[in-house]
């Protein structure tokens, strides 16, 4: 202590604190006057802090004059190694706040102690637009976005469970190479070449011709176009061509004749044509016709069937866009050699407490954790357990945070590629919960997402697991628990867009509850009265599911009427999209289901599956091409002076047509940028600075705005300056009607959230008004929504 400091006689310090003592003047190095010499020095024991004496808090995260996005120059102040929840109407700056401004400057300070050469390889986060910040810490972002579409990325490899079993096995495992031969984790690895299965590369499947689809017109034979619904099959179903020609002797062969229909055909005469007759040398006359010239070949060959001939072609060419010809004819299915294990033999042949590695992560979360916990009851070894039980123990707790996220269901080998958006981010959560880290904000963007209500009170012990940890905790969030539950709130509005903005409550949930300027507090406090009596609907026979037993459906047969709002709950991972996405969608829209009998009493003229798969050319789409309002945008551009004067059509207010877009980032305004092995990013394109288009289209003007100026009006916006246009005013007033009414129109349909995609998408089922009953399967439609 600076005391003991003073006292020592060889100190040079200690001789310039008593000095400082004797003048009684306060000392430089510790701001106070010490203490004379001679007093007694406090035991060894005693707290060098007094009982009485409070720890200075952590001071809060504070912004002054926010005006990110649609922020109104606004102060905000953020309570540190707290929960906040910040909600408000849907486009009310929530995110401008949480994840254009906390969050992006927080990384934005912390990117800065790198070197110039490492931030090249940073993800830019945009800057915010602030006057002042204090108390900022470095912040983490666990949003909702699409999992990764990686087929090696895995829950295990996400959690980095994988690895930690993979390490357990090395260190204890059972059987396998022969005795002597030392166990690396490498071997269990399927992304390393020593343990990766080679027939399928340690993917664990294959991609394989699929005979439904190959096989087009299933009434003609193979030598009168059975395969003639597309290129490739009329390639390969030339009647003169050569694989007609070793086809048919294949028949001769075999005594089959493939002249019949291919519904005729038997499953051996089936199994031939498509898998071939292994090694067998068949002699082919080959009779061909090519133009004018005509003649016979005579050669010997095998027969490796329609399958193999399809498989072979699209190795030559799936490196290149040729191969991107021959992806609808293609399925996958579990590799022959391995099982779906995605490991050699060797490495399958180990085993711990009686499973091999692929048996273990084949396991769930909660089936995991059963096996740990009897895993020390079955080693006998003593130092077994002591060499595995710092690996078991990092496991069991990350196997734990899982279970608590509500994701108890989900297997250790699941692809990251078939998670929604919501279970991915749970399970960042959970990862995160594992770490230990501290002074750390998170941002997190509506984490109940997909959760059933009797998993969020355990998705709220993580919350506080983070904010007990010594964290700073802010929640994107509409949840009425959430917000209940929440230190404090910060409740953004009055309204969305331009008509956002504001903090119109904070404080505490109670606080929210009593504010009559809240939207979000009328809803907490009339809870109880929000469900509303409906006039009975009288529903139709509509949908027969039998026997379904798809992923985790057990022989479950149920009838689903027709002609109402039908809803099909339960807790996550009970089967509520395999039943709805997996077993009806495709069973009605192809006309049949391998695994269910499906039967419609109901003739459904169409069927919707707006899940949340990104749209078809996301990049490109946009509002207001998806809603049909763009033409009618372009034509009045079209139309005025300066475009006539420059000989500018409407084509040219295209971003997809060249002429008037930018060729540079083609229409996009912004350019993906390759990081080789880090994620692609998109900047800002240099050459239009984000406006889309050449400057001679630039200088044509409707009512003073320019078309990029257009495209970066909200859908509200526009509603006043087009109101005389009658087809753009329904699909504008739609929009808005969806809570939409935030969104720009010309907003990347690739940013759009799962519940905004699925909401555009009604947008415009509602507009086409088609004729006949259509069957509309949602997948949580109010994701991102308010209660208003």
């Amino acid at each position: 202590t600076p005391e003991e400091i003073a006292r020592c006689e060889e100190s040079a310090t200690g001789a310039a604190l008593r000095r400082a003592t004797l003048t009684g003047a306060p000392s430089s190095l510790t701001g106070t006057p010490v203490v004379p010499a001679g007093t007694p020095l406090p035991p060894t024991d005693t707290p060098l802090v007094p009982a009485n004496a409070s720890l200075r808090p952590t001071a809060p995260i504070r912004f002054s004059g926010v005006s990110t996005h649609n922020l109104k120059h606004i102060d905000v102040e953020i309570p540190a190694n707290r929960l906040t929840v910040v909600t408000g109407v849907s486009g009310s700056g929530k995110s401008s706040l949480a994840f254009d401004t906390v969050y992006a400057e927080g990384r934005n300070r912390f990117t800065e102690s790198f070197s110039a050469y490492a931030r090249r390889f940073l993800e830019k986060t945009g800057d915010a637009e602030f006057d002042e910040v204090s108390g900022l810490t470095p912040a983490v972002a666990i949003r909702q976005r699409v999992p990764s579409r990686n087929p090696r990325s895995t829950v295990g490899t996400m959690t980095e469970i994988a690895d930690y079993c993979r390490l357990m096995f090395a260190r204890v495992g059972t059987g396998g190479p022969a005795t002597g031969a030392p166990l690396t984790s490498t071997l269990f690895s399927p992304n390393a070449e020593q343990g990766a299965c080679p027939a399928c590369k340690g993917l664990g499947e294959v991609r394989e011709c699929d005979p439904a689809m190959l096989v087009t017109h299933p009434d003609r034979s193979f030598l009168a176009g059975a395969m003639d619904g597309h290129k490739t099959g009329r390639f390969y179903g030339d009647p003169d061509g050569r694989y007609v020609a070793v086809l048919r002797a294949a028949g001769v062969a075999a005594g089959i004749d493939f002249s019949a229909p291919w519904r005729d055909l038997d499953a051996r005469a089936r199994d031939v044509a498509l898998r071939g007759m292994g090694d067998l040398d068949l002699d082919v006359d080959w009779h061909y016709r090519r133009g004018a010239r005509s003649g016979v070949h005579h050669f010997r060959t095998k027969w490796i069937g329609l399958i193999g001939c399809v498989g072979q072609e699209y190795e030559r060419k799936h490196a290149d866009k040729r191969g991107a010809a021959l992806e609808p004819l293609l399925h996958s299915i579990a590799c022959p050699s391995c099982g779906g294990a995605r490991l050699k033999p060797d490495a399958l042949a180990v085993r711990v407490a009686g499973r091999n590695i692929a048996q273990l992560l084949a396991l769930t979360v909660v089936h995991g954790l059963a096996f740990f916990a009897e895993l020390d009851g079955r080693t006998d070894d003593g130092w077994r357990r002591e060499a595995t039980a710092d690996l078991r123990r990092d496991v069991v707790g990350r196997l734990t945070n899982l279970r608590d996220a509500g994701l108890g269901y989900l297997s250790l080998d699941r692809q990251a590629a078939t998670l929604s958006a919501g279970e991915a981010q749970r399970i960042r959560l959970a990862t995160e919960i594992g770490s230990g880290l501290t002074g750390i904000t998170y941002v997190l963007d509506e984490p109940t997402a997909g959760l059933h209500a009797r998993d969020t009170g355990r998705l709220l012990g993580l919350l506080r697991g983070l904010r007990d940890g010594g964290n700073t905790v802010v929640v994107v969030e509409h949840d009425e628990d959430v917000i209940r539950a929440a230190d404090h709130v910060i409740d953004l509005g009055p309204g969305a867009g331009e008509a956002g903005g504001w903090i119109v409550a904070e404080g505490p949930p109670e606080a929210i509850a009593a504010s009559d300027s809240s939207v979000t507090g009328r809803y907490l406090r009339d809870a109880g009265s929000r469900a509303r009596a409906r006039p009975p609907r009288v529903l139709r026979r509509g949908i027969s599911i039998m026997h379904a037993c798809r992923h985790n459906l057990r022989d479950l047969s149920v009838d689903i009427p027709a002609g109402g709002l039908i809803a099909i709950t339960g807790v996550s991972g009970s089967g509520k999209s395999t039943l709805v996405f997996d077993v009806i969608g495709p069973a009605l829209a192809r006309g049949g289901s391998d695994d269910a009998t499906v039967v419609a009493h109901e003739h459904f003229r169409r069927v919707v599956a707006a899940d949340r798969d990104p749209l078809a050319g996301a990049s490109s789409s946009m509002p207001a091409t998806i809603v049909g309002v763009f033409d009618a945008i372009r034509e009045r551009f079209a139309a005025t002076g300066q475009a006539r004067q420059a000989g500018l059509a409407k084509r040219h207010f295209s971003t997809n047509v060249k002429g008037g877009r930018c060729e540079v980032c083609e229409g996009l305004g912004r350019v993906r940028v390759s990081m080789d092995f880090l994620p692609d990013v998109w900047v800002p394109c240099d050459e239009c600075h984000g406006r889309r288009y050449t400057p001679r289209v630039l200088a044509c003007r409707l009512d003073g705005r320019s078309i990029a100026d257009v495209l970066e009006m909200t859908v509200r916006e526009a509603l006043t300056p087009f109101a005389a246009v009658p087809e753009m005013v329904r699909p504008l007033e739609t929009l808005q009607d969806l809570g939409l009414g935030y969104l720009r129109l010309g907003q990347g349909a690739d940013t759009l959230s799962g519940g905004e995609r699925q909401r555009l998408l009604l947008a415009t089922e509602l507009l086409r008004q088609a004729p006949g009953a259509t069957l509309f399967l949602f997948d949580e439609p109010t994701t991102g929504l308010h209660f208003d």
